[in-house]
């Protein structure tokens, strides 16, 4: 288990590229995999789990190369995967949640299907597999929540560009907002629409974000965002759909709602409040749907665990900026593996 000291930081400031966002990278693997002809896939994400995912179609006979972050895939056509492997390729996908993980598992099979294949979705789910289709030639129209599939599409090989991981910028994100004299740009992030939860949050508590540029690249927006010090943010309640839509960044949330003017309070998060009351670093009150988490509070520099969760890692990591003190934390490899060289950029930001 590895040990990393974190300093407290005077200031943060400079630009910052996070890795290329893990369902996008894997959805076009999967999908120039099912072409006809050579894909390329640049900032294909650095992630073990992603890595993981290339490795499993090479098992199956897909031809895959790889140098830095670029990823060239020849394709087998739509029946060069077993059927019987794909269910578990699918089945593999990272997904926001049930719901979506259920929508993506029938789009794909709708590829397989003669005809059309009319999907429902029961609340607006993000939209990542249907623009990866429509980018390798698929036939996908949606109308109000509804998305038809035209099956056995004649996919091809394209070129294609990952934008970075919306969900890796959240530590950076909070450490702008609360570290002071911060001036940050993060670069080239995804924006899709259906993913603006943490942004919304965010904006709503008066935060200094501001998008500095903006475009579509096939299908998919990507943008800079810049991020400054705001001495003052009230963050609002996070319950029921908006916590389960920022699963993944409700621990360095709740290091914001620390921090802010009222704190927050967050329903059914079950795990977060034992976790981050274990290692003590702020406090928190248990209510009996989540945790309530009292704001103006100040940090002292700890011995801290990520108990080998990336999301808590990356939320200690920022609480360590603002301590009275220099801070360790153990399993700090748990960030590395979703974000490689994650902590010698924030050392560089903090310099």
């Amino acid at each position: 288990m590895t040990l990393h000291t974190i300093q407290p930081a005077a200031r943060l400031t400079g630009a910052v590229n996070v890795p290329g966002d893990r369902a996008i990278s894997q959805r076009f693997a999967l999908l120039a995999s099912l072409a006809e002809g050579p894909s390329k896939i640049t900032n294909y994400g650095s992630s073990a789990e992603a890595a993981a995912f290339l490795d499993r179609l090479e098992a199956l006979g897909v031809n895959i190369g790889r140098e830095g972050g670029v990823v060239t895939i020849q394709g087998l056509g739509l029946d060069g995967i077993p059927r019987s492997e794909f269910g578990a390729l699918v089945g593999s996908l990272a997904c926001g949640g049930a719901d979506e993980s259920a929508k993506t598992r029938a789009l794909f099979d709708a590829l397989f299907t003669e005809g059309p294949t009319v999907f429902q979705e029961p609340a607006m789910l993000r939209d990542h597999t249907e623009i990866a289709m429509r980018a390798f030639g698929a036939d996908v129209r949606s109308l109000r929540r509804m998305i038809t599939v035209e099956g056995r599409p004649n996919l091809e090989g394209r070129e294609v560009v990952v934008p970075n991981d919306l969900a890796l910028t959240a530590a950076f994100l909070v450490a702008g907002l609360v570290v002071p004299g911060s001036n940050l740009v993060i670069q080239n992030v995804g924006l899709n629409p259906t993913r603006a939860t943490l942004l919304d949050f965010l904006l709503s508590a008066g935060a200094r974000i501001r998008v500095a540029r903006i475009e579509s690249v096939n299908g998919e927006m990507i943008g800079d965002l810049e991020v400054r010090h705001t001495p003052v943010v009230r963050c609002g309640p996070i319950d029921g759909a908006t916590a389960a839509e920022l699963s993944e960044e409700l621990p360095v949330l709740a290091v914001l709602g620390a921090l802010s003017e009222g704190g927050f309070a967050v329903r059914r998060a079950p795990g977060l409040q034992s976790e981050l009351l274990a290692d003590g670093l702020a406090r928190l009150e248990v209510t009996p749907d989540g945790i309530r988490v009292p704001g103006r509070q100040s940090f002292r520099g700890a011995a801290l665990d990520s108990h080998g969760d990336w999301r808590l890692g990356m939320a200690f990591a920022v609480a360590a900026l603002r301590a009275d003190g220099p801070s360790t934390l153990a399993g700090a490899d748990t960030v590395e593996q979703v974000f490689p060289g994650f902590w010698s950029v924030l050392e560089r930001l903090a310099a």
